[in-house]
């Protein structure tokens, strides 16, 4: 029997401290800030299809040849 309530405690022990760790984790990742993107040229994603169509030129010039 008391076997039992030592193996009962080393449980709850375990779960305390799991579900702790578990909600501190949940409570940061709501509270941390995101970031924001940066405001450099390389960032700005522009209108234009010029951006599109050379990206797609880079992507097929990236293909091994066979």
């Amino acid at each position: 029997m008391e076997d039992d309530k030592k193996r009962a405690m080393l449980y709850a022990a375990i779960f305390a401290f799991t579900s702790t760790n578990l909600l501190i984790a949940i409570v940061r990742t709501i509270t941390t800030n995101p970031g924001n993107i940066p405001d450099h040229k390389e960032w700005d994603m522009s209108t234009d299809t010029s951006g599109g169509e050379e990206s797609v030129g880079m992507m097929s010039n990236s293909r091994p040849e066979d």
